[in-house]
């Protein structure tokens, strides 16, 4: 059985009520966009977390930022969970989670910055257990949706942050350049040396499309130890790096 909560150094993350647990991919993602929008999204900007679940991008981003951070969850448990993580949390006064369809959902201004861990087996064959389902699967937000929804939804500057199945990459870049957003850069990343890329981490934003993304490739582990890359992200996070 899962542990109901996961232990950070500055915050705590309860999970016991969401499908989805935290994961080491979705640790060095949120660690990721923390660091890129730390010194890009100004102390009194607003952030949005798509598909917040426990809040944990939500929470990782606000260690680092100053900014408003506003979670968003069709799956009204995961919601409360978010709300109680990020209440229980230093930045309180600065989060909050909200139920909903993104599809629907109109916000008063746009976003300065946007992120994202959305369901990753659209079309894949569904389990039996109906709210993991919703969280993997992308038959409430497709990745085309998610796409309009950060054209609709960023400020003309604004920077959106996306984890994906890296056998999507293509295909989703394809899409991202459609809705008139570019990938800056690109991290792959390897379970280990000895496997192939499994998530591609995407910083989009709307600039000049002509530039050549930034590609890196990440590998989380080398036998007992986390990679380099890896092992900055999360040793501010992390109790025991």
């Amino acid at each position: 059985m899962p542990n109901p909560f996961f232990q950070f150094k500055q915050f705590t993350v309860f999970q016991d009520q969401c499908a989805m647990k935290v994961s080491t991919d979705a640790c060095i993602f949120g660690a990721w966009m923390a660091g890129i929008l730390r010194d890009r999204v100004p102390a009194d900007g607003r952030i949005l977390d798509i598909g917040t679940g426990t809040g944990l991008l939500a929470l990782m981003i606000a260690q680092q930022s100053g900014a408003f951070i506003t979670g968003v969850d069709i799956q009204e448990s995961d919601v409360r969970q978010a709300a109680a993580n990020m209440a229980a949390s230093p930045w309180s006064d600065r989060l909050r989670a909200l139920p909903g369809d993104i599809n629907d959902l109109a916000f008063s201004d746009a976003f300065d910055a946007i992120v994202a861990n959305p369901p990753f087996f659209e079309g894949d064959l569904q389990g039996p257990e109906a709210a993991r389902n919703l969280a993997r699967h992308g038959e409430t937000l497709t990745f085309t949706q998610l796409l309009r929804v950060l054209a609709r939804d960023l400020t003309p500057t604004g920077i959106a942050g996306v984890l994906i199945p890296h056998h999507r990459l293509n295909p989703f870049l394809a899409d991202a350049r459609k809705n008139g957003l570019h990938a800056k850069e690109i991290v792959q990343l390897c379970q280990t040396p000895r496997h192939d890329p499994f998530r591609s981490m995407i910083w989009l934003q709307r600039q000049d499309p002509s530039d050549t993304p930034i590609l890196q490739t990440w590998i989380i582990r080398h036998g007992e130890t986390y990679g380099p890359e890896c092992h900055t992200l999360l040793k501010d996070y992390y109790l025991y790096l």
